[in-house]
């Protein structure tokens, strides 16, 4: 298990859990470089939470310059591991109609894998996106498709 120091107090940090709590506390004095150091130690020491803040931060374009490719792949390697936080992001990721890549069948993958709270959200915006790549005057000769893709959102699993 790695270790670090914290440059502020002197407290070595020997567990997953310790970087996010530490990065996060730097993250609200908006001292992002010591976030940045606590977040990418905890990436390298396998926390799924540290991965996911990065690629937020990555994102977002908080703390560190916006990188759509840096931010899938921390947000990828949190959602390997199990956590359905990084799978919602990842679904509106894909799921968007802005600057990033769209691609409906991962949106899909990884909305299934998100938090059941969220599912309704997710199954609406889904649709919606796939309605939007169809041209006004072919939606309703599309339903069919619509309400095949419906039936697999509904088919959690």
């Amino acid at each position: 298990m790695s270790k670090a120091l914290d440059l502020d107090t002197g407290r070595v940090i020997n567990m997953e859990s310790d970087y996010f709590v530490e990065g996060t506390k730097h993250m609200l004095k908006d001292n992002y470089k010591q976030v940045f150091y606590y977040y990418k130690q905890g990436d390298e020491a396998g926390c799924d939470n540290c991965q996911l803040a990065l690629g937020l931060m990555y994102f977002e374009g908080v703390g560190v310059k916006q990188n759509i490719d840096e931010a899938l792949k921390f947000l990828e390697k949190s959602a390997k591991q199990g956590n359905s936080e990084a799978h919602l992001c990842l679904g509106n990721i894909y799921c968007s109609k802005g600057d990033t890549v769209k691609d409906l069948e991962k949106a899909l993958f990884h909305y299934k894998n998100a938090p059941a709270s969220c599912y309704m959200y997710m199954k609406l915006s889904y649709l919606q996106s796939k309605l939007d790549e169809i041209p006004n005057n072919q939606k309703e000769a599309n339903i069919e498709s619509i309400k095949k893709d419906l039936n697999k959102l509904l088919t959690k699993g």
